[in-house]
Formats: structure tokens, C-alpha cells, sequence
């Protein structure tokens, strides 16, 4: 099953590979960003639709939060009752869902940044941007006060050791699947990272475009994760 699934990314790979050699073939290399975005009702409408889109996110975040709320409010209630593990499953994916709600509200603000990056905006745009960030982060601010209503043993924003309490809060399979995750993102994360360190560098010597700062962030990003994290599991072994 494992060989199978790691001929299977293989393949992947070098179908994704294929098809972004193909498409850089066809647009000249890296040189195929020639869309400019300089009409102001374009501009408008596109930054309507993302704002359309994060509020409505916004508002259905709302619904799932109430409903979470309800049904753990229903468990406390009913602690006897025999659809309680039942109850208690669905708030927890409600619960789950609502923070997934948030990191897409954030989701649709990068896609909304990428595109005026991509379409070459100008710089008159600029002040746009600021204020779609100000808009999302009012927008996921109720989610920190859910978290503490949905159970106010989790610790506040900011709070000093606040992994440490949130994984404390966890059952032993919550915890062991909340780490095995986290340990996956990591892994990839650093992959990720590194191929981005050297597609940016591609793109900027092909492009002769300086990226520079990009670079830098992505280097500082890498060598943060990887001996942050290294640095910690030896002091644990230190003697």
C-alpha cells in the first residue's frame, strides 16, 4: 500500500511538474505576467466580490458558532442522556469547522492580495489592500471569544504558554492526533519552504527582477522553523 502510494505522488509530481513545464514553454518562461490592472471599476469589483465573499463566510461562521454553542450547552444540560457522545462528536466538528471558516476568510484574502500582485496594480490600489485586512480581521475577532464560550478552559489570546494549556485541555487521542499533525505540517512546511527558496531565486535571476525581500523572508521563515524546533527537541536530551 505504501509503495503504491509513493509511486502515486511520484506520478503526481511529475504531472504537476509537466504541465508548469509546458505552461512556462508556451508563455516564454517566467516573462508571462502581462495583465495590468489600472481601471478603477475593475479594481472596485474585484475587491466588492472579495468583500462579498468574506463577509458571507463572516455569516456563516455565525450560524456554525451558534449552533456549536447550543449543542454543547444541550450536553451540559442533559449529561445522562444516551445521545450525549453523539452530541458532544458534533460539536467538536462544528467547533473544528469554525476555525476552518476563519483560516478561509484569510484564505480568500491572500487570493485577493495575489491578484492585484499578479495583475501589476498600481500603486494608487495600495491603500485597498489595508483595508480588506482591517475588514477580515473584524470579521474573525468573534472567533476568539467562541473559543473561550465553547470552553472556557482553553486559555486566553496571548496567554503565556498557550500550546502548552490548549494540548493539556486535549484527551490522549485528541493530543496524539493534534501532534501527528503537527508534525506532518511541519515536515511539509519545510519542503515547502525550501522549494519556494529556490523557485523565487529562479524566477528572480530569470526575470531580472529583484526579489530580494521575498527571498530573505522565506530564508528567515526556514531557518526559524527548522532550528527552532531542532534546538528544542536537543535541549530536551541535554543533559
Amino acid at each position: 500500500m505504501k509503495v503504491w502510494r509513493f509511486l502515486g505522488l511520484i506520478l503526481l509530481g511529475g504531472l504537476v511538474g509537466g504541465v508548469i513545464s509546458i505552461v512556462f514553454n508556451i508563455a516564454n518562461g517566467f516573462h508571462f505576467v502581462t495583465l495590468k490592472l489600472e481601471n478603477n471599476q475593475v479594481m472596485m469589483t474585484i475587491t466588492f466580490i472579495t468583500l462579498l465573499i468574506i463577509l458571507l463566510l463572516f455569516i456563516y461562521s455565525l450560524w456554525i458558532q451558534r449552533k456549536a454553542l447550543v449543542c454543547k450547552q444541550y450536553i451540559y444540560q442533559n449529561k445522562v442522556d444516551s445521545d450525549t457522545d453523539l452530541l458532544e462528536k458534533e460539536g467538536e466538528q462544528l467547533f473544528w469547522q469554525v476555525g476552518m471558516l476563519m483560516y478561509g476568510q484569510y484564505t480568500v484574502l491572500f487570493i485577493y492580495c495575489f491578484i492585484l500582485v499578479l495583475g501589476n496594480a498600481s500603486d494608487r490600489f495600495l491603500w485597498y489592500i489595508p483595508f480588506v485586512v482591517f475588514v477580515t480581521s473584524l470579521s474573525v475577532l468573534p472567533y476568539n471569544f467562541f473559543v473561550r464560550k465553547y470552553d472556557q478552559r482553553f486559555p486566553k489570546v496571548g496567554e503565556k504558554q498557550y500550546t502548552e494549556k490548549v494540548l493539556a485541555i486535549m484527551d490522549e487521542g485528541e493530543r496524539h492526533i493534534t501532534l501527528l499533525s503537527m508534525y506532518k505540517t511541519y515536515s511539509i512546511n519545510i519542503s515547502l519552504l525550501i522549494i519556494g527558496i529556490i523557485v523565487l531565486g529562479c524566477y528572480s535571476i530569470s526575470s531580472q527582477s529583484n526579489q530580494s525581500v521575498g527571498m530573505f523572508i522565506l530564508i528567515v521563515l526556514f531557518i526559524y522553523n527548522a532550528f527552532a524546533y531542532m534546538l528544542k527537541v536537543r535541549n530536551f536530551y541535554k543533559i
